[in-house]
């Protein structure tokens, strides 16, 4: 098989246009976008292990990145409103390093726009879940029942 200038052209041509759009194509059945609100833990103490706890990182992180890739709204809550905190561990900064490959809970954690989302929360009380084509609770250390008492 010969490959002429024209062909490998035509590739590379190919190439650039991928990498200029890298943003994932979605097919929309609805002339709505869809909404989902995402609930993390608020800050609390370890009843187990006596230490500061927050939601797991990658339990928001990865699903926001998912979601809003394919152009779906998403909302952060917590049970009792205001500043949310990750989980140390699940920090890829964290000096234990247990959570250092995880690649997409890095980028959220390095994009101020993103963890600005996190600064002033709100209740889920206070929303209309009319408003949420889905609602999702992300995983951490609040026990269930502390969800079910504060949502």
């Amino acid at each position: 098989m010969t490959v002429t200038a024209a062909d490998a052209s035509r590739v590379a041509a190919g190439e650039r246009a991928a990498a200029a759009d890298h943003h994932m194509r979605v097919d929309r059945v609805s002339s709505r976008p869809k909404t989902v609100l995402i609930v993390v833990a608020n800050p609390a103490t370890s009843t187990t292990l006596g230490w500061p706890v927050g939601f797991w990182g990658a339990e928001l992180a990865h699903p926001y990145y998912e979601l809003t890739q394919r152009g779906v709204a998403v909302t952060i809550a917590s049970p009792d409103g205001s500043k949310v905190e990750m989980d140390a561990l699940s920090d890829p900064r964290d000096e234990s390093r247990w959570s250092a490959d995880d690649l997409i809970t890095m980028g959220f954690v390095n994009t101020p726009e993103l963890m600005a989302l996190l600064e002033d929360t709100p209740r889920p009380t206070d929303l209309d879940p009319a408003d949420y084509d889905a609602i999702m609770v992300a995983g951490g250390q609040m026990t269930d029942s502390l969800y079910r008492a504060r949502c």
